[in-house]
C-alpha cells in the first residue's frame, strides 16, 4: 500500500514537470461538485449555472446534480444508482480567489449515508498556464488527505484540415483521493457537453458524461 501511495506522488509530480498546458474548463467529480475525479477542488461553478453528471466508478454509477447558486457557492445531490442508498448532498463555499501568489481555497460539506464529512481544499495554478495544483484535507475519507494535478493539453478544440475529424479540449488528471491513485482524460466537446475516462487505483476503468446548462 506504501509502496502505490509512493508511486502515485511520483506520477503527480512528474506530470508537474514534463506537461505544458493551458486554460482549464470547469470539471465535475463523483459526487458532483466540482473537482477532478474522486476529489473537490477550491473551483466552484459560475452563479445560475447546472451541470448534470453520471460517472461510473468502481463498478457502480452515480448520477449528480450541482448548481451555482451564488458566485462562489454551490450545492448538490448525488446517488448511487441500484444501492438502495439515500440521496447524498454536497456543499461548497470559495472564501479565497487565487491571486498570482495565493491559492483558491475552499471549504466545503459532504454528506453520505447520512454521515457527514467537512474539507478544505487549495487550489493553485503551478508554473506553466493550464497546469494546477490541488491539496486538502478533512475528515471522513479526506481525513487521509488529498493531492491532484490537472493540466490542459490543448486549450482549444483541434480540427484536421476538412474538419473531418476534431480533437476536444483535453485535460489530463491525476490524483491521490485518500485511498489510492487515479488517472484520467477530461473531454469539454462544446461549452455544454463533456466526457471523461480514467483508471482508479491503477486497475479499475470508469468513466464520466456531464452536462452544463446556464439559466
Amino acid at each position: 500500500m506504501q509502496k502505490r501511495k509512493f508511486v502515485g506522488i511520483l506520477v503527480i509530480v512528474a506530470l508537474v514537470l514534463f506537461v505544458q498546458p493551458f486554460v482549464q474548463p470547469a470539471l465535475a467529480s463523483i459526487n458532483g461538485s466540482t473537482g477532478l475525479i474522486n476529489i473537490p477542488t477550491a473551483g466552484t461553478l459560475a452563479e445560475s449555472n447546472l451541470i448534470v453528471s453520471y460517472h461510473h466508478f468502481k463498478g457502480s454509477g452515480t448520477i449528480a446534480l450541482t448548481m451555482g447558486v451564488f458566485n462562489g457557492v454551490e450545492v448538490g445531490v448525488s446517488s448511487r444508482l441500484r444501492t438502495g442508498e439515500p440521496l447524498n448532498g454536497n456543499l461548497k463555499v470559495k472564501l479565497l480567489q487565487e491571486t498570482s501568489t495565493v491559492p483558491a481555497f475552499a471549504v466545503g460539506l459532504e454528506t453520505y449515508m447520512g454521515t457527514p464529512m467537512y474539507y478544505g481544499v487549495l487550489s493553485k495554478q503551478i508554473g506553466a498556464a493550464g497546469v494546477r495544483g490541488h491539496i486538502g484535507i478533512g475528515t471522513g475519507k479526506y481525513r487521509h488527505g488529498v493531492l491532484g494535478i490537472s493540466a490542459v493539453l490543448n486549450p482549444v478544440t483541434i480540427s484536421s484540415v476538412n474538419k473531418s475529424l476534431k480533437v476536444p479540449v483535453t485535460t489530463l488528471i491525476a490524483e491521490y483521493d485518500g485511498s489510492g491513485l487515479n488517472t484520467g482524460l477530461s473531454f469539454r466537446f462544446n461549452s455544454d457537453f463533456s466526457g471523461k475516462v480514467f483508471v482508479s487505483k491503477m486497475k479499475d476503468l470508469g468513466f464520466g458524461l456531464s452536462y452544463t446548462a446556464r439559466f
